[in-house]
């Protein structure tokens, strides 16, 4: 459970991430974050969603293991206690995933703000920003389910 998922999420996140420097490179004067956001909706939704799902179990997981396996608290400490982890514990390190669909649903409000009412820029924008807050909001509905 510790780290179920996860290797789903990293791809989803290194194909987005690839599209968007594509996107930049091919078009840096008409770089459009909202599109790629919008076309990678669908795959953050069946990744994120049962990974931020599952975080109920990766918290006790990750708690029975600190308390009834040494070695793993020892190994734990040394790893991150690496200057590579800047100080971060793993536990920040697993919850990254759904900051980064709330960063990015931030980052969509702003272009929103700057957008031209009435635009396609800002059909656009909508659509992606609504896409990104139902997966919020799933997620968040999903977790209080397992919570309970």
């Amino acid at each position: 459970w510790l780290f179920s998922r996860l290797q789903d999420v990293r791809d989803v996140s290194t194909t987005f991430l690839s599209d968007l420097e594509e996107n930049f490179e091919n078009n840096i004067f008409s770089f459009q974050v909202c599109d790629v956001v919008l076309d990678h909706a669908p795959d953050f939704h069946r990744v994120y969603l049962p990974y931020v799902t599952n975080q109920t179990y990766q918290e006790r997981t990750f708690q029975s293991l600190m308390n009834s396996n040494s070695s793993f608290r020892e190994v734990l400490e040394k790893l991150e206690s690496d200057p590579v982890c800047q100080r971060l514990s793993l536990k920040s390190f697993l919850i990254l995933p759904f900051q980064r669909i709330t960063r990015l649903k931030l980052l969509l409000q702003n272009i929103l703000k700057r957008t031209q009412p009435g635009s396609s820029e800002e059909a656009e924008a909508t659509k992606a920003h609504h896409a990104l807050e139902k997966l919020i909001r799933d997620c968040n509905s999903n977790v209080q389910s397992m919570r309970r």
